[in-house]
């Protein structure tokens, strides 16, 4: 009898290890798919952020419209105004929605990675950090 209770002890040790080893792998496994989501989440903003620069430098090359570094999506909507219309002379306003709060200054200091930002749940820029 000794030997069957031994035996089953040292299965029942071995399943425990095996469901913690599960759990472990598990959690790490969720920890990296959030990881992965806020990154690509972050990308997508960066992306935006590119193309408003390459929008914002455009206007300026070809309009006689100055955009001030302190001017922001919201902004330039709310204005509804010549600046407005330039920018969606060369691209569609709707793409920088993610972005609305992000002055066009601090849109360059993330491109040249001299700060870093924040997002919200939604993927929205939120702050710079």
């Amino acid at each position: 009898m000794t030997k069957k209770s031994r035996r089953q002890k040292i299965i029942r040790i071995r399943k425990i290890i095996i469901t913690i080893l599960i759990i472990i792998l598990s959690l790490t496994l969720i920890i990296s798919y959030i990881n992965y989501k806020n990154t690509l989440k972050k990308v997508g903003i960066k992306y935006s952020i590119r193309e408003l620069i390459l929008t914002v430098e455009t206007v300026e090359i070809k309009e006689p419209i100055d955009i001030e570094e302190t001017d922001t999506i919201s902004n330039i909507k709310s204005e509804n105004g010549s600046k407005l219309q330039a920018l969606e002379k060369y691209s569609d306003i709707d793409d920088f929605n993610r972005i609305e709060s992000l002055t066009i200054g601090d849109a360059r200091k993330i491109l040249n990675n001299e700060v870093d930002f924040e997002i919200d749940s939604e993927g929205k820029f939120e702050n710079i950090k």
